[in-house]
């Protein structure tokens, strides 16, 4: 039932009956089995959430986005893209410190099946992509400290994300701590070989080369 639920939450287009059973139990092969389990799904769902939630138009199932609700996805969309459109360094901060605020996990984290894979996906670039934008920002308004706190929040999502290493090299020089950065490059250069097989990319080496000249 809650995979239904946000099967239909996360669908920007209506859907069958039978779009929704290929999806969400492909392992059902008869039509009069998908049929049962949609509807004995579908009856539950409207018992626990309301009636008026999932809306049946043209032969098509959807969500009823008329309806007065607060959906976490949607309030990080609008944040990033507010961050994105603001002119003021002022305003990107607030936008992306607001949608960073928002995320607790990866979306659906519980929920091991492959429909939610895509928009777990995206969210988990989308939130990488504001932290190191935001530290970024940070890192050019001398807030180094802060610059640094995301940039590491960004490796624990993520420890062989390059941009992320090197923005703590960056931060570290800002600071004149030259050991950090000697130190961080390692980290970069040995998680990568043990979690990619690979070495630092030219743009790393480059900067790492720069940093301690």
């Amino acid at each position: 039932m809650r995979d239904l639920f946000f099967f239909f939450l996360q669908s920007s287009q209506p859907l069958t009956r039978e779009q929704v059973c290929l999806v969400l139990w492909p392992e059902i092969e008869e039509p009069e089995r998908q049929k049962l389990r949609f509807k004995n799904d579908l009856y539950r769902l409207r018992r626990a959430v309301g009636q008026k939630v999932i809306l049946f138009e043209d032969e098509h199932y959807r969500f009823n986005r008329d309806l007065d609700y607060e959906y976490d996805v949607e309030a990080f969309d609008a944040y990033i893209k507010q961050a994105h459109s603001a002119d003021e360094t002022a305003e990107k901060i607030q936008a992306y410190r607001k949608a960073i605020a928002l995320v607790e996990g990866p979306y659906l984290q519980d929920i091991d099946a492959t429909w939610a894979w895509p928009e777990r996906e995206r969210l988990n670039r989308a939130y990488l992509s504001a932290l190191l934008a935001l530290a970024e920002l940070y890192l050019q308004s001398g807030q180094t400290g802060e610059a640094i706190t995301l940039a590491q929040r960004a490796l624990e999502w993520d420890s062989c994300l390059e941009e992320a290493h090197r923005l703590l090299m960056r931060a570290y020089a800002r600071q004149g701590d030259r050991p950090a950065i000697v130190r961080q490059y390692r980290t970069c250069k040995d998680t990568l070989r043990t979690e990619l097989d690979v070495s630092p990319s030219p743009e790393t080496e480059r900067l790492y080369r720069r940093l301690t000249a």
